[in-house]
């Protein structure tokens, strides 16, 4: 199987449209996650765990 090279201006543009910042309180940034459903945000464990939730 060989990858495209090309990109997809739409798939791109989904993308960064449901690509979030995840910060705390305090406004330092704890990463990146991606929306997937307009209440829900999917990231990794350690995002959630920063000292600052």
């Amino acid at each position: 199987m060989t990858e495209s090279t090309t990109s997809d201006p739409v798939a791109e543009e989904v993308l960064a449209a449901a690509t979030v910042q995840v910060m705390g309180a305090d406004g330092h940034i704890g990463g990146l996650g991606v929306l997937i459903a307009p209440t829900r945000v999917l990231t990794c464990a350690h995002v959630g765990s920063w000292p600052w939730w």
